[in-house]
């Protein structure tokens, strides 16, 4: 006789007939997954049916290219995972369990002013400079290791549980990917993650999200 639809649990506004379609507005939805439940009345008798949905971007990505502005010499013994440049100095971690290091040098040079290993059963990963302290992932260790930023020594260890990929700062929230299709942000304070979105395209989820700017 009438259905009624339950989007995540909310009944929509309104009942419909059975030969009614069901429209929703995305453009205020997040890109997420979704559950739509349809009750379905007749006489006294009624059923659940459920499906789960994902809603897509519209946007569909675009190719870059790009073009080289200078080079540099770089050590390519380096088993690069963070890189990044401040003020004249280039600020890199290198993976691989015991040859795993963070480290500062000139631009232009190959020679590290300061550089901070780490102990063999890490493997070192992507890194950022955040409020005078350098923080630099591990990949299966489930830990992150927070240097002085002057020095690069060694200040604590945090621990985050699974694997850890890149990491970026935005100037107001730390994220970290986890080679997944997920991002997460961790608290600026304890470095523990407090929320995390998920990456699709106009597709399919992207996956293996590892460098972040």
């Amino acid at each position: 006789d009438s259905v009624w639809h339950t989007f995540n649990n909310h009944r929509l506004l309104s009942s419909a007939v059975l030969s009614d379609a069901l429209k929703l507005k995305s453009d205020t939805l997040n890109l997420v997954y979704y559950t739509i439940t349809a009750t379905v009345f007749k006489g006294d008798k009624k059923e659940e049916h459920s499906a789960n949905i994902t809603l897509l971007s519209e946007i569909i990505p675009k190719q870059l290219t790009i073009k080289t502005g200078a080079a540099y010499p770089h050590n390519n013994t380096n088993f690069t995972e963070g890189f990044f440049f401040n003020n004249g100095m280039v600020y890199e971690s290198s993976g691989l369990n015991g040859n795993s290091f963070i480290c500062r040098y000139k631009l232009g040079s190959v020679k590290p002013e300061r550089l901070t290993t780490l102990p063999n059963e890490y493997f070192g990963e992507g890194s950022i400079l955040f409020n005078n302290k350098l923080i630099q992932l591990t990949w299966k260790n489930g830990v992150g290791v927070v240097y002085d930023a002057t020095n690069l020594k060694h200040i604590k260890a945090f621990r985050i549980g699974g694997e850890d990929w890149g990491l970026t700062y935005t100037g107001t929230n730390v994220i970290m990917s986890d080679g997944t299709h997920r991002v997460f942000y961790l608290d600026t304070a304890n470095y523990a993650p407090i929320k995390f979105c998920e990456v699709y395209d106009n597709k399919v989820r992207v996956v293996y999200l590892n460098e972040l700017e």
